[in-house]
């Protein structure tokens, strides 16, 4: 009886459905059991790209600038981290010996993994270890208590950092990306670089073994510099 209502169903609606039971004539694509409507495929998305043209992806970013601050400001202890966004790079300054604080009008929370390892360190230590964040930009932030101030990619706070380090005479070390003049000028990537470079007669360049924006605008005081890796600089 079932048989016979299906069969005139499928007559009435003008499908025209496959012998699901015929195996060697059955077509090869899915059918669902029961309607026998065609599923669609599976479309797998294409891969993204690892590292974007700017090295966003690049997490080899955050522990390169910091093993360059650590190599370059040697004597250094506070250190602000302007546009530190989630705090990774404050996190891996913070493994390195530094008091770092994120300077950020965002308030982002540090990756779970991360805060693990905190909370890890907590119970080994015996206190309570947390990465200090300030709500605000950078040119309304009292910078003074601050050895160095540093900045990956701080898109429009760069040139407030390093115009800010420069009125109170502070060494920084920043890494260009996004061009955000305060003018609202044009320019390109190199431009960019260079206008930021000629803020002060003292700026330094290097270049950091990552993808994307990778050059270094850095001020060190020092009179002298020792190169090994990275260069070295002493901190007032």
């Amino acid at each position: 009886m079932l048989q016979m209502m299906a069969t005139w169903t499928v007559k009435s609606l003008g499908h025209n459905r496959p012998d699901m039971n015929d195996r060697e004539n059955r077509p090869k694509d899915r059918y669902c059991y029961w309607c026998c409507r065609r599923r669609p495929a599976t479309v797998q998305a294409p891969s993204r790209p690892l590292v974007s043209r700017m090295g966003v992806h690049d997490r080899r970013r955050f522990p390169a600038f910091a093993d360059f601050i650590h190599n370059t400001y040697r004597q250094a202890t506070t250190v602000a981290d302007v546009a530190g966004g989630r705090g990774i790079l404050s996190y891996h300054l913070h493994q390195l010996g530094y008091d770092a604080t994120i300077i950020d009008t965002r308030n982002a929370h540090l990756p779970s993994r991360l805060q693990r390892v905190l909370r890890k360190q907590s119970v080994k230590q015996g206190r309570l270890i947390e990465i200090p964040r300030v709500i605000g930009k950078v040119q309304e932030v009292d910078l003074r208590p601050f050895d160095i101030i540093v900045g990956l990619h701080p898109d429009d706070a760069t040139e407030h950092l390093v115009r800010e380090a420069l009125k109170l005479g502070k060494d920084f070390a920043v890494i260009p990306c996004c061009v955000f003049p305060i003018d609202g000028a044009k320019h390109s990537q190199e431009d960019w670089r260079a206008y930021l470079a000629s803020l002060s007669a003292d700026m330094r360049t290097a270049t950091l073994p990552i993808d994307g924006a990778n050059t270094v605008l850095y001020r060190c005081t020092a009179a002298s510099i020792h190169r090994i890796e990275f260069p070295r600089c002493t901190t007032h």
